[in-house]
């Protein structure tokens, strides 16, 4: 027995160990050639600006880990010369096609290369911790093992944790939050509690986003307490603890503003949350509101691995099987039972239902990197059906074999273009028609385009590039040429980013200043980069 527990310890260590460096060769590797991104330079914008912080829904203790990563920007009284005047530098509007910058981001480009991989040790944080928390819950090391594959050929995890963006800090910050509530829930031990309350400040100082949270919270607690917890149990207990934990999350929050951080004022912190920013949302041809609720339903739906999600509705669709069969044992006591073995999924499945309504209901549309905090909690639920209901036994194992490896695949295959992946139901030759801006294209793929140029010999190409970042950075003089869409058809090899393409030809359905890319709308491309720049060569129109 001693020598098949030792047994399954050494494959966990083997295969953890396994997958964290599968992870990290996917995460630096795939990051050498990506051009500093949109959603990077916001966040360096935040960093130097903190109105702009504000505005992305950035809390205070992001500035501080931002300004620990960047290493060179003063804080305190101190003014942030250095990230101001490298942010200044890299251009202003995300839109070079019709004027470029005049100078050089050699400099930035430098420290990118730096701070990214402070943000990918962040990231290998928080994938180790995922596996440290799912141990601590189940104590079953063939779930630990899941989640972490889950986790290492996760393509939005590995495009979100290569870059500087708070996005995996902010995915990060929440799940600490929510690993701690089903630790007080689970024991009730004041320990676990406070370690709640501290976790859960964390999270607001990190993104408002985690605001949420709270409500969640609220919801779980009243469920627990109404009818799932043993009928001894104190409500005068719940109410002292959860008063001195709401205390003790208002005070730390608000001892943080008001003095670590005194450059905005603290009411405006909360205005994103309330007041999120109006963008439209290109899918499919068509540009919505972002208040539409099925945008983040069908961006999941079609950037996820289609592995994982044939995983997802086998759970499913076992696990509605099997409490369909015990609904003849349904009683108060049952249930109560069921909340005390359980309470770990269905804390994970309540934030999952609440995270997802308040997504939808609530906050702007911001794609992808805004489901990031819920995909690691989907990896836990599903890997747990997985292993609790014993799907191989079930399920032939053919089929889990071509599930593993078209999950493998789908990180592999699309390497190192992970910004703009999507799965097979959009098509690889049309991807670009699915998606534009966060979920496709953020400027990512500049360098390549150059390097492309050059090696197809090249002298000239029409560019109209959406970016944070000059293109003379890596082309030569003359190498290429501004493109707007007001010059009209040009001829030769025309390169157009696929946010341009689809904001020039929304600009032109609805207004009379011009017809769009029209010229290029009916083509197919001859090329393209990393499916974020199509690439034309146009001898007649």
């Amino acid at each position: 027995m001693k020598s098949k527990e030792n047994g399954w310890l050494y494959v966990l260590c083997m295969g953890i160990i396994l997958c964290l460096a599968v992870f990290v060769i996917q995460m630096v590797g795939s990051a050498r050639n990506v051009t500093l991104t949109t959603e990077e330079i916001k966040t360096l914008r935040g960093n130097a600006f903190p109105e702009t912080q504000v505005r992305e829904g950035y809390a205070p203790l992001a500035s501080f880990i931002l300004a620990y990563i960047v290493g060179d920007v003063e804080y305190g009284d101190g003014e942030r010369t250095k990230g101001r005047e490298k942010t200044e530098r890299a251009g202003g509007d995300q839109s070079t096609g019709e004027q470029f910058g005049d100078e050089s981001n050699d400099l930035l480009i430098e420290d990118i290369r730096r701070v990214r991989l402070g943000m990918m040790g962040i990231t290998l944080l928080f994938v180790g911790y995922l596996g440290y928390a799912t141990w601590w819950h189940t104590r079953r090391p063939e779930v630990v093992l899941l989640v972490l594959f889950w986790a290492s050929f996760s393509p939005t995890l590995i495009a979100s944790g290569r870059l500087f963006t708070l996005d995996v800090l902010t995915a990060f910050g929440m799940f600490l939050s929510v690993d701690w509530f089903a630790r007080g829930v689970q024991t009730g031990k004041w320990v676990h509690w406070l370690g709640w309350s501290i976790t859960t400040a964390v999270a607001l100082l990190l993104h408002w986003s985690a605001f949420a949270l709270i409500f969640i919270y609220t919801v779980l607690v009243l469920i627990w307490g109404m009818g799932v917890t043993p009928v001894d149990i104190s409500w005068n207990r719940i109410l002292v603890k959860g008063g001195v934990i709401i205390l003790l999350i208002i005070l730390t929050v608000g001892i943080y503003i008001g003095f670590f951080d005194q450059s905005v004022p603290w009411i405006r912190y909360i205005q994103p949350m309330l007041y999120p920013a109006e963008q439209s949302v290109y899918v499919f041809g068509n540009s919505y509101g972002e208040d539409v609720w099925w945008l983040y339903p069908v961006t999941y739906g079609l950037k996820t691995p289609l592995a994982f999600l044939v995983a997802m509705g086998v759970s499913v669709w076992f696990g509605g099987m099997s409490l369909w069969a015990a609904r003849k044992q349904v009683s108060m006591g049952y249930v109560r039972e069921c909340a005390r073995n359980y309470s770990w999924e269905l804390v994970l499945g309540g934030v999952v239902v609440g995270y997802a309504l308040w997504l939808g209901l609530v906050r702007g549309y911001e794609g992808m990197p805004a489901l990031l905090p819920l995909i690691p909690l989907l990896w836990i639920l599903v890997s747990e059906a997985m292993c609790s209901l014993r799907l191989w036994n079930n399920v032939p194992a053919v089929i889990w074999i071509l599930l593993i490896g078209g999950y493998i695949s789908s990180a592999l295959v699309n390497a190192p273009f992970y910004i703009s992946y999507a799965n097979g139901l959009t098509g690889k030759t049309y991807r670009y028609q699915a998606f534009a801006k966060e979920n496709m294209d953020q400027g990512q793929d500049l360098k390549r385009l150059a390097q492309w140029t050059r090696e197809k010999n090249i002298d000239t190409i029409h560019l109209d590039y959406f970016g944070a970042i000059s293109p003379k950075t890596y082309f030569e003089k003359d190498a290429y040429t501004a493109l707007s869409v007001t010059d009209g058809p040009q001829k030769g090899y025309v390169a157009v980013s696929v946010t341009k393409l689809h904001q020039m030809k929304e600009i032109g359905e609805h207004t009379d200043k011009h017809d769009g890319y029209w010229w290029l709308y009916w083509r197919t491309p001859d090329a393209q980069i990393g499916h974020s720049i199509l690439i034309y060569n146009v001898t007649r129109w």
